[in-house]
């Protein structure tokens, strides 16, 4: 699990995956620019979720009004977690600064 919390980036979004108090929670954020680049995000955007490992590297959402929602964890080469895989889409790991 601990592997697993990170940023994961994608063109429209960013998934925040937080290890607290033992479980997983994704917060979700709407970079915006859809459907035309000069589009705003959202100003609120959706509250954290829960994420539970229903296999090694899947996953199922715990808490409604996603709950039972699926993605999994994608992995390089060398078994290390690079990808998110949730919401129809694949979210690239943010390298540290």
């Amino acid at each position: 699990m601990e592997n697993a919390a990170r940023t994961y980036s994608a063109a429209l979004s960013d998934l925040e995956v937080k290890l607290e108090g033992g479980k997983l929670t994704v917060q979700a954020r709407s970079k915006g620019g859809f459907p035309k680049s000069d589009v705003r995000p959202p100003n609120n955007q959706p509250p954290p979720f829960q994420i539970d490992f229903v296999e090694a590297d899947r996953f199922a959402i715990s808490e409604q009004p996603l709950r039972q929602a699926v993605g999994e964890f994608l992995r390089d080469r060398n078994g290390a977690i690079e990808w998110m895989h949730w919401g129809g889409r694949i979210h690239a790991r943010k390298k540290s600064s």
